[in-house]
């Protein structure tokens, strides 16, 4: 496990073992932030064998919040998934005003992102 935390804090002894209430899984976040700066909205992937999102995974967001969410068996991105950020959330986001202009999309090597479908 890692931590993120200020040197400070790590010195001063404030920090040195994590804080866990032993009910936690696996989510997958997909992020994409473009060379400007600008964000593109979260997808947050959650576990859940019904695929059906529950109440208490969003009842901390305000309306007016620009998230993305989705639920598979195992709460890991799969190639479906990839493909479906790829044109409900990357494309229309980031769609150039111009024909002319270009758009790159650097990932990881995570099969959901190296697929023929993906890649078309």
């Amino acid at each position: 496990m890692r931590r993120i935390m200020s040197r400070e804090a790590y010195e001063q002894g404030r920090v040195r073992q994590s804080a866990q209430d032993g009910n936690r899984e696996f989510i997958t976040l997909i992020a994409c932030v473009s060379a400007l700066g600008i964000a593109i909205p979260a997808t947050l992937l959650y576990k859940g064998k019904s695929r059906d999102l529950q109440d208490t995974w969003v009842e901390e967001l305000e309306e007016q919040d620009d998230l993305f969410f989705g639920s598979t068996p195992n709460g890991w991105t799969n190639d479906a998934y990839g493909l479906k950020w790829l044109q409900e959330v990357f494309e229309p986001r980031t769609r150039p005003t111009s024909p002319r202009t270009k758009r790159l999309l650097i990932v990881d090597g995570h099969s959901s992102h190296i697929n023929l479908r993906f890649i078309e």
